[in-house]
C-alpha cells in the first residue's frame, strides 16, 4: 500500500466521510509506517490549532482606510472593493497572529531566539496569509501540505527596503509567524477502541502476526517476544470475535475496556472459547492494546474449589510427551492421564517446565504465558480422563560449554514438569515423534533476551 494514497485518504477524511474499508486501510497502514503516522498526527494537530485561533475584527480606523483607498482608485467596482478589503483584513489578521505568536514564544523561551527554520520543517508549519485572511479553517488539502512541515517562502524584500540586520533580529510585523505545534495524543473514543481490537484479530486471521503484534502495547510486548507470540497461533485457524460492551476502565479512566467473547477455531476442527476484556489506551499517540484479562471456558458446568489434597500430583498421573520443530522453536505436547485412588483430581494453574541437559543441569530459561492475560480455570479430571499441556521453547542463544557441565548443542535433553509446587517433578526425555532424540535446538533470535518457554496451560484431551 503506497504512502501517497494513505496520506491522500487522511487528508480527504477531513472533507468527506471515508468508507469503512478506507478507514481500515489507514489504521492498518499507520501501525507499521511511522512516516504516515507522523503525517496523520501533524495534520490533525495543525487543524486543531487553526480551529483554536481567536476571531479578530478589523478596527474602525482600518475600515476607514479601506474606504479612503477605494475612493481614490479610478473605475472601482464592488468586486474590486471587496477584494481590497479582504486583503487588508487578512494583513491585519496576519499582523495580529504574528504578535500573539511572538509573545507566546518570548514568554515560553524567556526571550531567546526561536529555533532555525530547519527545526520548523520537522516540528511545525507556517500558516499561509490566505488561510488567515478569510478568518476560517483551511481545507484539509492545504493542511496536508502543512503536515509535512514545508512552509511557503516569503517574497524577498527589495534592497532599498531591506533593513540592516542586527546581531539578534527581532520579529517584525512583516516577518512570517512561526507556530510550533506539539502533536497531542488523539482522544480515545469507543469507535477507535473497537477498531483497534477488531483489527488486531483481523490480522491474526490473515496470519500477519507482525501487524497483530504491533497492536500490543509496550508492556505486553516486553512480556512476550514476537516469536513466542506468533508460535502461540500455530494451532489456530480462525478467530471469531463478538464484542458485548465498551466502557471506561475502572483502574485507568484514560483507557477503554472492550469486553468480548472469542471463538478460536483450531486446525484440528475443535473450537476453544474465551471470555475476557481487552484494554485499549494511547501509547506514542497511537491506540494500543495495553493489557488483557481473559479466561477460557471449560466444558464442566460446575468446577469444585481445589483443596490441597485434591490436586493432581505426579504419583497419580501417567504421562507421555511428543515434541517437534515449529519454525525456529521446539513445540511440546505433554498428555497426562489421571490414575489415582480418588474419583477426581484437579489440575490448577500453569505447571512449571524446565529444560535439563544430559548432566542434569537446568538450562537458564524464562517461563511466560503463551497467551498473555488468559488465566486457565481449574480442570477436573475423573479416573482415566486426560489433559494436554502445550508449550513452546524458543530463542536458545547459549553456545558456550564448560568442562564441568557441558551444555549439549544436539540431543540428550529432557523436559522436567512440576504439576504442583513442592510436588515431585516429572522428567521426560526430549524425543521426537519418530522416537529419536531431538537433533535441533531452538534458533537464537535475540542474544540480548532470555531463552523462553511459553506455556498455554492444561486443556481437556481430546477436546470435548
Amino acid at each position: 500500500m503506497k504512502c501517497e494514497r494513505i496520506q491522500r485518504l487522511i487528508s480527504e477524511g477531513y472533507e468527506r466521510r471515508l468508507t469503512v474499508e478506507e478507514r481500515l486501510d489507514i489504521r492498518q497502514h499507520i501501525q507499521t509506517c511511522s512516516a504516515c503516522a507522523v503525517f496523520e498526527r501533524n495534520l490533525r494537530s495543525g487543524i486543531d490549532a487553526i480551529h483554536r485561533l481567536p476571531d479578530i475584527t478589523p478596527s474602525r480606523k482600518l475600515w476607514e482606510s479601506v474606504h479612503t483607498l477605494t475612493a481614490v482608485q479610478p473605475r472601482t467596482s464592488p468586486r474590486r472593493v471587496a477584494h481590497q478589503a479582504l486583503g487588508i483584513a487578512g494583513a491585519a489578521l496576519t499582523v495580529a497572529l504574528v504578535a500573539v505568536v511572538t509573545i507566546v514564544l518570548i514568554n515560553h523561551n524567556g526571550g531567546s531566539t526561536p529555533p532555525p527554520s530547519t527545526t520548523t520543517a520537522r516540528q511545525g508549519f507556517a500558516p499561509t496569509p490566505s488561510a488567515a485572511a478569510v478568518g476560517s479553517s483551511p481545507s484539509a488539502s492545504t493542511m496536508s501540505t502543512m503536515a509535512t512541515g514545508v512552509s511557503t517562502p516569503e517574497a524577498t524584500p527589495s534592497a532599498a527596503n531591506t533593513p540592516v540586520p542586527s546581531a539578534t533580529p527581532a520579529p517584525t510585523a512583516t516577518s512570517p509567524g512561526i507556530i510550533y505545534v506539539t502533536p497531542t495524543p488523539p482522544a480515545l473514543d469507543h469507535q477507535m477502541a473497537e477498531h483497534t481490537v477488531v483489527d488486531y484479530f483481523h490480522q491474526i486471521n490473515l496470519h500477519d502476526y507482525a501487524k497483530a503484534y504491533a497492536y500490543l502495547g509496550e508492556t505486553m510486548q516486553q512480556a512476550q517476544t514476537y516469536e513466542s507470540f506468533a508460535s502461540g497461533f500455530s494451532e489456530t485457524k480462525h478467530d471469531t470475535v463478538m464484542i458485548s460492551d465498551i466502557s471506561p476502565s475502572k483502574a485507568d479512566p484514560t483507557q477503554l475496556a472492550v469486553t468480548l467473547h472469542l471463538d478460536a477455531e483450531q486446525i484440528d476442527g475443535t473450537t476453544r472459547k474465551y471470555d475476557g476484556t481487552w484494554f485499549v489506551g494511547i501509547e506514542g499517540n497511537v491506540p494500543k492494546i495495553v493489557s488483557a484479562n481473559v479466561t477460557e471456558e471449560v466444558s464442566n458446568a460446575v468446577t469444585p474449589t481445589p483443596v490441597p489434597n485434591n490436586l493432581c500430583r505426579s504419583t497419580q498421573m501417567n504421562v507421555t510427551a511428543s515434541y517437534n520443530v515449529v519454525g525456529n522453536s521446539i513445540s511440546g505436547s505433554i498428555i497426562v492421564t489421571y490414575n489415582g485412588q480418588r474419583s477426581t483430581c484437579v489440575l490448577e494453574g500453569i505447571p512449571q517446565i524446565e529444560v535439563v541437559d544430559a548432566n542434569g543441569k537446568v538450562l537458564k530459561t524464562a517461563q511466560i504465558a503463551l497467551n498473555p492475560g488468559i488465566v486457565p480455570k481449574p480442570l477436573v479430571l475423573e479416573n482415566k480422563q486426560q489433559a494436554e499441556l502445550r508449550f513452546i521453547w524458543s530463542n536458545w542463544c547459549t553456545a558456550t560449554t564448560t568442562a564441568a557441565s557441558p551444555t549439549p548443542e544436539r540431543g540428550n535433553l529432557s523436559f522436567r514438569v512440576t504439576l504442583v509446587r513442592d510436588d515431585k517433578p516429572i522428567t521426560l526425555p526430549a524425543m521426537g515423534e519418530d522416537g529419536q532424540p531431538l537433533t535441533t535446538m531452538p534458533q537464537c533470535n535475540d542474544a540480548g533476551q532470555d531463552s523462553t518457554i511459553s506455556v498455554q496451560g492444561f486443556a481437556r484431551y481430546p477436546d470435548s
